[in-house]
């Protein structure tokens, strides 16, 4: 059950280090729109996972 509580915590550091270089993009160069929008479902998709894992970790 920790195992999915840890997971959880790097997924949401995960999607905090991928808004952080979305963000960076966007101030650098908007020509880089692709990856903007890669970095950008990369964010969303740890975010769910990280609330999936969670919820798994909560029920029991």
């Amino acid at each position: 059950m920790t195992g999915y509580l840890a997971f959880s915590i790097y997924s949401y550091i995960a999607s905090l280090i991928s808004w952080r270089i979305e963000k960076l993009y966007k101030e650098l160069d908007q020509k880089e729109e692709q990856k903007i929008k890669i970095f950008f479902l990369m964010k969303h998709g740890f975010r769910i996972t990280g609330t999936i894992l969670l919820i798994a970790h909560l029920l029991p």
